[in-house]
């Protein structure tokens, strides 16, 4: 019997390939205005982007300050003729369009859903993360679906945690639940915080930094193998 009673997934490159997702939205949002999306238009993306989600993980800025300036920077000193807020739209509505669990996700969820309370808990945009697990067919797993836009606060915050905890009946002791996911900054240091015990998802890399998870898989597949 495993120790835990209660799983915490992240979504977004745990549950959701959005490693292909993310590129491929990008892409196919340009091409619907007439732009081609360069190598070098995809690594400007990829980078200011990355800036702007680390800056909302430390609580620098908010999720509307993404939404408002992310594509207004990322669009700036280019010969682009859209408006930076049509165009998060767009891409949003692209990403919805885009997204894809990992294979084997389902059979995972199908071994694990007799045996535990499960939830998600995910940093990410309104319009798209609820349409997204939508569209996977996955929401039914799920006792509970937290997204940081619907409720202002976000991981790594304990205030994330805490809604989390509080947003269902009788939830089980902190020894008992396990956070599961790929964000070493978000998902492993929100739980550390918290004092829960998390299962680091590599997706192939390395983990450079100093935190510790309690666990560290290769991928989703691998989850039932630490919970037996």
């Amino acid at each position: 019997m495993s120790k835990y009673e209660w799983l915490l997934f992240d979504a977004d490159n745990t549950l959701l390939n959005s490693s292909k997702a993310f590129p491929l939205a990008i892409k196919e949002s340009f091409e619907a205005i007439n732009v081609e999306c360069s190598q070098a238009l995809m690594e400007r993306y990829e980078s200011i982007n990355n800036k702007y989600w680390i800056q909302f993980e430390k609580g620098e800025i908010s999720l509307e300050q993404i939404k408002k300036e992310r594509f207004s920077t990322i669009l700036s000193g280019l010969d682009i003729d859209y408006e930076p807020e049509a165009f998060n739209l767009l891409y949003l509505n692209k990403l919805v369009e885009c997204t894809e669990l990992y294979e084997g996700t389902i059979r995972v969820l199908d071994q694990l859903k007799p045996h535990f309370r499960m939830s998600i808990i995910t940093n990410g945009m309104r319009e798209a993360q609820r349409p997204r697990l939508h569209k996977t067919k996955i929401t039914e797993y799920f006792e509970s679906i937290i997204v940081s836009d619907e409720i202002g606060q976000s991981k790594p915050d304990i205030a994330f945690f805490d809604y989390t905890f509080n947003s269902i009946e009788n939830p089980p002791n902190k020894e008992k639940t396990l956070v599961i996911g790929d964000g070493l900054s978000s998902d492993i240091q929100g739980g550390i915080n918290y004092g829960l015990d998390t299962c680091w998802i590599s997706n192939g890399r390395e983990n450079t930094s100093k935190l510790e998870a309690t666990y560290e898989i290769a991928s989703i597949r691998d989850l039932p193998g630490i919970l037996r």
